[in-house]
Order: structure tokens, then C-alpha cells, then sequence
């Protein structure tokens, strides 16, 4: 008797909490459908065998999702190795065909079929706009395996929205791996002793689906801070969201790093809410696609991939040389973002040190573009092609580094894909490209910004600005040397360190660093030998920087010695006299050349070894004699 009163005791409990769990889920799903037309769905394992008891957790949690309204995605087992990339990007694509943007994708794992297979079904759910993905692990022995078995799993757990463990330890587990939003689906883990106890009414309480529903409600609850922010969820994204992209053609895998440290930089500065749009081909891999999705979701921001493939063909990227044909793919946005109004270009050699949202807030509804005049161009430096032909005055020539493009006023004006590819064939001595073509064609629809939003790094690497203004400061023509008395290269080099590459990529920095001390040493003990030879003339090869200034100070300047660049230098009072670089094939006196290597874009030292000298014989690297505080690597 008291068994049958202590059973009924404790179905009076379970009925009162499945009512109130479902209630609460029903409130959940209302606020979601209130969002515009939010589906749940939950992937459910077949082909299996259905005794395996991996299989029977997940069916048993998809059912209870069923109860609740989830809608299925069928996982079948498969010998994946036998699947090309393009068969199984297929398959996964039929499994999510119901699946729009705005819903919630629950992931089941492991599905057996490998974390290839996984990966990339919860890449293809994260691509849609908006898409929410909740990973459920049963068997946390995943994260156990291989080393870097663990890490795809790691980097798989980042990517999600919220992770469900299967208790206290493996959440703290997750944790301590900087994992973020762990929910737990601890009462699901009954032993045989549970099952096998004389609480027949607790039995009975466990065995229903009451906790897996409060746990996929818990799940949803950590995804979405509030029903608040359900129901709001749509209009947060239109007026609040802003919207960033970047091109991405990584031939030599380090080029998406560069773009990481953008983010990682936008980020840390700026409080609103982001969605990064990445541009790219077949080169970005899938270890560097996952750092981008661990920069961007850090903070509950999104990120969206756009494969352009070969949009462009190989004869424009051979015309292109040195300059990366990811930069044209930002001519591709207007039609690549047809919901879009307007967007935030970057180039990856950007480091952000204000609130971008600064920037979204200028009024261009007039405009095609913002975009700030190139410090190069104003300042007499260069003359580009569209300046040159007169399109374009020299004044009102900008820089493509930092762009705001207003998409609406550009698709009202035709397609710039079109207008862009059609100017650079009809001028194919357009030596910028992209941006000389940008100019010559939307130049008179530009609103010209202030020069804080595109400050070139060079400007400030050889002052002491500290700490660094409130600027976007970019690093055309320059890059991370680590030697200069600014913050500017040491705060570059710290933001890389705060990224997933950070690791590997400040060891080898730091690396770098130590084999620049170490060469110092040896070219010191040459240079002694080489400037002992007073008959030797010195000939310093670049900019009258503070580094410079410090060698002439060092060596002593004497008579007859001067500067050289490819193309003489005229600054007003110079202390040495500048030459054209050809003038050095015709020296007839001994001498001996002290050169920067960013002098002339850093192909100083590669002109110099083109004409026979040789390095710590005929020619030393200036930062190599020098100490960190005077210009020196670090």
C-alpha cells in the first residue's frame, strides 16, 4: 500500500512538472514562431543497429523533441570514404532541405559517420542567416581520442551555440577547454542500479521523457538569454546587426589569420552586434574556417561563408601580380547580399583601435561609397592611373582599405561586378586594379571620410604614439616587423595572440625575433671589419626614418656619402642626398650599403642581391645594428 501511495505521489509530480515543462516550451516556441516562422529540428540516427544503445539515447531524445513539435533530420549510417566532396555535400544538403534561416538545428553526436561528416552538416546549418546549433554529445569518450580528433571535436563545440553534456564533470571538462553556453542532460544517465532500485515511482519519473524535455528547454533557454530576445530576434538583426566582409583568397594558408586578427580587432572595440560576411574560394581550408567561426561567435556574433569559386578566372588573377585576387571578390557584394542595404569592406591588413559602429552611423544615403583619400596620393608620393588620365582628381582619390558601400544607391546604378570588369579591360594600364577602378567609376559618388578611418601603420611606426589614438590603422605597403618605437606593431602582434592562431603564430613571431638577435650579433661582428676600411663609402638605401638616423649617428656620416632609392626622394631637409638606385650599378669608389628593408615597398634587399652584393659582406639590414628602443627588431 504505501509503494502504490509513494508511486502515485510521484506521478502526481512528474504530471505537474510535464505540464509546466511543456508549458514553458510552448511559450518558447511560440516567441520563436513570433520571430517569423522559427522550426526546430532535431537529427535522429537510422540504419543502425537499434539495439546499439547509442542509438536508442538519440531516438529516445528525438521523440521527445517530436512531443514537443521538433521536426526530424534523417542521419543515416554510410561508408563516407566512399562520398567525393561534391556527392557529400549533396547528401547533406537533402538532410537539411526543410531547414531555413532563423531556425534551431539540434545535433546529435557522435552520428558514427565520422567528424568530417559532422562538421560539415553543422557548417552547412550554420551557413543559413541566423540559424541557431545546439550539439548534443552522448558519449564524451570523443573527446577523448586521438589528439586531433579531440581538437576537430573542440573546434565543433565552439562553432555551436550551445553544447548538452552529459553531466556536472564533462560540462567543468568543456569549461576548462574554453568552451561557452554548456548545458547539462544529467538526469538522462541512469546505471543498471538505477533501473534495478526498489523506487519504483522515481524509476518511472526518470525513465519518461519529462527530463529530456527539460533539458532541451534548457538548451534553448541558453541559446536565447530571454523570450524577450526571441521575439525580437528579427528586428535586432535589421537594425542593429552591422554588417562587415572581407575577400579571402588564402593560396598559401596564412592569409586567414591576417583576416582573423580584423575581427579579433572589430570585436574587442566594438559593442554592437556583428555579422561577418566571408568572401572566398576553394583555398580557404577547413581548419582556417573554423578559427574565423571561433573569432566571430566569442561574443554571440555571426559570421556567413560565400564560396565564389573561380568567379573571376585565372587570366585576372595573373594581371593581378602581387595583389591577392580576393580584393575584387568585394565587387561581388551587391549581388551576393541581396537583403543587404549596406556594409563595412575591410582589407586584412587592418588593425581597428575605435568602435566601428562610429563608422556604420555616417550618413551616406546619397552616396555609393565612403572611403578616406590615400595618404599617397594626396601627398604627391604617386600618381595613379585614373589621376593620371585625368578621371580623377588627385585630391579626391581614395584608398579601398576601409569602404562603407551604401548596396541600394550601387544596385540602383547597375552591377558593379560588370562596371568594375568592364573598366579594367578597357584600361589594362590600370595598375591598382580593383581600387583605380572603384574610383574612376563611383569617384564622383564617394563621400571622402577623415583619415583616422584609414591611417597608414608606416606614419607611426618610427614615433612614440602612446598609447594609439582612436583609429583604424592599416598596413598597405608595410607589415608586423616588431622593431619600430611605436605601440602600433606591438599592439598588432598582441591582438594575433588573442586569436586561435595566436599560439602557433606568436611562437613563430617570437622565433623570428630571437633569429633577428642572434644575426644582429653576427652582422655587428661584420659590419666591424667592414667599417674599420675608411677608403669604404657608405651608401644607406631608404627613407630618412628614425632608424636612419640613428645608423648615421652610429657610423658617423662623412663626406661623400648619400641615400638611394628606386626613385630619388625629394623631402625637404634631408641630411644625406638621395640618389635614383641605379646610380649604385655605376659607384666606381669601394663602399659598403646600410639598407632598410621596407625601403621601396621591401624590395630593397632583393634589389640589392639582383646586382651581386652580398648580404653581411656589401650590404646590412639596418634594425639588425640597432637596439629595439632606437629601430632595431625586437
Amino acid at each position: 500500500m504505501d509503494d502504490l501511495i509513494c508511486l502515485l505521489s510521484y506521478f502526481s509530480l512528474w504530471i505537474w512538472l510535464e505540464i509546466r515543462a511543456i508549458g514553458v516550451e510552448a511559450v518558447v516556441l511560440h516567441c520563436c514562431q513570433g520571430a517569423g516562422g522559427v522550426k526546430i529540428h532535431i537529427t535522429n540516427l537510422y540504419n543502425f543497429n537499434q539495439n546499439d544503445t547509442l542509438v536508442k539515447k538519440q531516438h529516445r531524445v528525438a521523440e521527445a523533441g517530436f512531443s514537443l513539435g521538433y521536426r526530424e533530420m534523417g542521419v543515416f549510417s554510410f561508408p563516407v570514404e566512399t562520398d567525393s566532396a561534391g556527392e557529400l555535400s549533396k547528401r547533406l544538403d537533402g538532410i537539411i532541405a526543410a531547414l531555413e534561416a532563423e531556425d534551431v538545428v539540434f545535433l546529435q553526436l557522435p552520428t558514427r559517420n565520422g567528424i568530417g561528416y559532422e562538421k560539415l552538416l553543422a557548417q552547412k546549418c550554420k551557413a543559413y542567416r541566423n540559424t541557431k546549433l545546439i550539439l548534443i554529445i552522448h558519449d564524451m569518450q570523443l573527446l577523448s581520442e586521438a589528439n586531433d580528433t579531440q581538437k576537430e571535436y573542440l573546434s565543433l563545440c565552439n562553432m555551436a551555440d550551445a553544447v548538452v553534456v552529459p553531466g556536472k564533470q564533462d560540462r567543468e571538462r568543456l569549461e576548462a577547454e574554453g568552451v561557452s553556453a554548456v548545458a547539462l542532460m544529467d538526469e538522462l544517465q541512469m546505471t543498471e542500479a538505477d533501473l534495478s532500485s526498489d523506487d519504483t515511482g522515481y524509476n518511472a519519473l526518470r525513465q519518461s521523457d519529462f527530463y529530456i524535455k527539460k533539458a532541451l528547454m534548457n538548451a534553448m533557454a541558453t541559446v536565447f538569454a530571454s523570450q524577450n530576445e526571441l521575439a525580437h530576434a528579427q528586428y535586432r538583426e535589421t537594425q542593429d546587426e552591422i554588417q562587415i566582409g572581407f575577400g579571402l583568397h588564402d593560396k598559401t594558408g596564412n592569409y586567414s589569420m591576417w583576416v582573423g586578427v580584423v575581427m579579433q580587432s572589430v570585436i574587442e572595440h566594438t559593442g554592437a552586434p556583428i555579422c561577418f560576411h566571408i568572401l572566398h574560394d576553394d583555398t580557404l581550408s577547413d581548419s582556417n574556417r573554423d578559427k574565423l567561426i571561433q573569432v566571430a561567435t566569442q561574443n554571440g556574433d555571426r559570421i556567413q561563408f560565400h564560396n565564389l569559386g573561380d568567379a573571376f578566372g585565372d587570366s585576372l588573377k595573373e594581371k593581378m601580380g602581387r595583389y591577392t585576387i580576393g580584393s575584387m571578390f568585394r565587387v561581388m557584394l551587391p549581388e551576393l547580399l541581396p537583403d543587404v542595404d549596406k556594409i563595412i569592406y575591410l582589407d586584412a591588413d587592418i588593425l581597428v583601435n575605435r568602435d566601428i559602429r562610429e563608422l556604420w552611423s555616417i550618413d551616406i544615403q546619397n552616396y555609393c561609397l565612403a572611403a578616406v583619400p590615400d595618404y599617397s596620393t594626396i601627398h604627391g608620393l604617386g600618381i595613379p592611373y585614373p589621376v593620371g588620365k585625368k578621371e580623377v582628381l588627385a585630391s579626391h582619390y581614395f584608398n579601398t582599405g576601409v569602404l562603407v558601400m551604401n548596396l541600394n544607391c550601387i544596385r540602383a546604378d547597375g552591377n558593379m561586378r560588370e562596371k568594375i570588369l568592364n573598366y579594367l579591360g578597357e584600361n589594362p594600364g590600370a595598375f591598382l586594379f580593383d581600387q583605380d577602378a572603384l574610383n574612376a567609376v563611383y569617384g564622383d559618388r564617394t563621400y571622402l571620410l577623415d583619415e583616422s578611418w584609414n591611417t597608414f601603420a608606416h606614419l607611426i611606426q618610427y614615433t612614440p604614439e602612446k598609447p594609439l589614438e582612436n583609429r583604424l590603422y592599416h598596413f598597405a605597403a608595410t607589415t608586423l616587423i616588431l622593431y619600430t618605437m611605436s605601440e602600433i606593431d606591438r599592439a598588432y602582434y598582441e591582438t594575433i595572440c588573442r586569436t586561435p592562431w595566436g599560439t602557433e603564430e606568436g611562437r613563430k613571431q617570437l622565433y623570428r625575433a630571437l633569429g633577428r638577435m642572434n644575426g644582429r650579433l653576427l652582422q655587428l661582428e661584420e659590419v666591424i671589419t667592414q667599417i674599420s676600411d675608411f677608403d669604404k663609402k657608405h651608401i644607406f638605401y631608404g627613407r630618412e626614418t628614425n632608424a636612419m638616423k640613428h645608423i648615421y649617428d652610429m657610423l658617423t656620416i662623412r663626406e661623400g656619402d648619400y641615400r638611394i632609392l628606386e626613385e630619388r626622394d625629394t623631402e625637404p631637409n634631408s641630411i644625406l642626398p638621395c640618389r635614383p638606385f641605379a646610380d649604385l650599378s655605376e659607384e666606381k669608389e669601394a663602399y659598403v650599403v646600410f639598407v632598410l628593408p621596407e625601403a621601396d615597398g621591401w624590395t630593397s634587399i632583393a634589389r640589392l642581391e639582383a646586382i651581386g652584393l652580398k648580404r653581411e659582406r656589401d650590404f646590412f639590414e639596418i634594425p639588425c645594428l640597432l637596439s629595439p628602443d632606437r629601430g632595431g627588431y625586437i
